[in-house]
């Protein structure tokens, strides 16, 4: 699995004056939580991109959780946002499913900044299915993922354990903190 990723504050394009009226759906946004080290540049809340894990892969706004969180994470009085993505093998079936994560995203001088993609923590070997983003949220400081992760057992309908992951905004990086386990 892909191990947690920070970025260099990197321009992704113009920035409106509220985050929150960015139209996500064709928005370029960092995936390295799928092993992507460029840039997608998502068409229609779609797009392809090369992963050095996977090879080719099919990144989109993420289709279970559509999760969109907002919050001052650097403690500048602008709102940062958390756009929820999935990457897959584009065979259209829950066992295609690879990777689920956010992109961190944030604004300085009237661009958008890529501050971070990160991934879920919680992923067992012997699960069979990718561990499911199930929401964030963001208050200055951190990111909190809440992750819905597969025992052995279960279907891939239906995940049966949630783990919680707080990414910590430390030296202009999302650094991961502990992963606690919650049912």
């Amino acid at each position: 699995m892909p191990g947690p990723t920070a970025t260099a504050p990197e321009a992704l394009g113009p920035a409106p004056d509220d985050l929150r009226k960015v139209d996500w759906a064709n928005a370029t946004l960092p995936a390295q939580f799928c092993s992507i080290q460029e840039p997608v540049h998502l068409q229609n809340g779609e797009s392809e991109a090369m992963s050095a894990q996977w090879g080719r892969v099919h990144v989109a706004l993420s289709s279970v959780h559509r999760v969109m969180a907002y919050g001052d994470l650097d403690g500048d009085g602008r709102p940062e946002a958390a756009v929820g993505l999935e990457c897959d093998n584009n065979g259209g079936t829950a066992s295609g499913q690879l990777a689920f994560g956010y992109a961190v995203i944030g604004t300085a001088n009237g661009s958008l900044r890529a501050l971070g993609s990160i991934g879920t923590r919680k992923n067992p070997e012997d699960a069979g299915h990718a561990t499911l983003t199930g929401g964030a949220s963001i208050a200055r400081g951190t990111v909190v993922v809440e992750e819905l992760w597969y025992r052995h057992a279960d279907s891939t309908c239906c995940p049966s354990g949630t783990a919680r992951t707080t990414w910590r905004w430390q030296d202009g990086e999302l650094v991961p903190g502990s992963t606690v386990v919650t049912s």
